[in-house]
């Protein structure tokens, strides 16, 4: 038999090994970080999606309004003003889809629009005399495009404008044609 004094030196107890390893305190600090970081980034998401959709209407309601313009000033001018009168022609609304490119029925419309026609008079031309010009020579058209209305138009102001509710659905271009001859 080895005495005990000889046995420790020849066979050394086993070491215990500590494991790195996280503590429950640590674990809860990090899921707390990530907790927090995810908050934010689905945040941030929110917002872009939100900015995104915004210009995207924005450059829509631009690309139809730059298309009903255009319709417009190549109307024949004696249809869009009477020479005698200077009152101004109406126009119907039109309807567009997703993209931009006009439809038939109201139904499968995104947006709606309609450029709606004013005399000029010297408020509008910035108080300015165009007497000499002739009042039936210049015409103001302004684009009302609106956003998702809803299924109906949306009713009309005193000014002869859309009035809707929902004021940042409704975007409004101007312009003023002018007849060279």
């Amino acid at each position: 038999m080895i005495p005990p004094s000889q046995h420790a030196a020849r066979f050394p107890a086993p070491r215990i090994r500590r494991r790195a390893a996280f503590s429950l305190v640590e674990i809860a600090i990090a899921m707390g970080i990530i907790g927090s970081l995810i908050t934010v980034i689905t945040g941030l998401v929110a917002t872009g999606l939100t900015v995104f959709h915004q210009s995207s209407d924005r450059m829509i309601s631009a690309q139809i309004s730059q298309a009903l313009l255009s319709e417009v000033s190549r109307s024949d001018w004696s249809s869009l003003v009477d020479p005698s009168s200077g009152t101004t022609t109406s126009f119907p609304v039109s309807y567009f889809n997703e993209s931009g490119e006009k439809v038939a029925l109201a139904g499968a419309a995104i947006y709606i629009a309609r450029p709606v026609l004013f005399s000029p008079t010297s408020e509008t031309l910035g108080g300015s005399d165009y007497s000499t010009m002739g009042a039936a020579r210049i015409v103001r058209v302004v684009v009302e495009v609106m956003c998702r209305p809803g299924g109906s138009e949306p009713p009309i102001s005193s000014a002869g404008l859309w009035n809707p509710a929902q004021k940042d659905r409704l975007k409004c271009y101007s312009s003023y044609l002018v007849r060279n001859r």
